[in-house]
């Protein structure tokens, strides 16, 4: 049973699953991370450890693809091409959503950074 427990720990440890001691003794600034969080989302969240990875990858994914929605409909305005945005108030929708977008991303992901910091 005994070799059976530290198979499972080191197993777990070798895929992240587990955090060492010192990860665990690391104190990390609220500041620092809603600052980097505000640079670009999900920074924050990388900077607070290994547990927080997976939601600063899905706020650093939707921060990049609502930019290139927003680029692309920039890009595409005033084309010939019918697929565009040749429709002015329909580009000035995917902006306007984009914007918003990014702006509640951006707030969000400061404050989850900064209280996941304080834990």
């Amino acid at each position: 049973m005994n070799k059976f427990v530290v198979f499972v720990i080191l197993l777990c440890g070798c895929f992240g699953w587990a955090e060492s001691a010192t990860a665990q003794s690391e104190r990390r600034e609220p500041v620092v991370a809603g600052l980097l969080s505000l640079a670009w989302p999900g920074l924050g969240q990388f900077y607070n450890g290994p547990s927080e990875k997976r939601k600063g990858t899905i706020m650093a994914a939707v921060q990049a693809g609502a930019l290139v929605v927003m680029v692309a409909a920039v890009a595409t305005y005033g084309d010939d091409n019918p697929s565009t945005f040749a429709d002015p108030s329909l580009m000035l929708s995917v902006l306007t959503l984009g914007s918003l977008t990014m702006t509640a991303n951006s707030l969000y992901s400061m404050y989850d950074a900064a209280t996941s910091a304080e834990i």
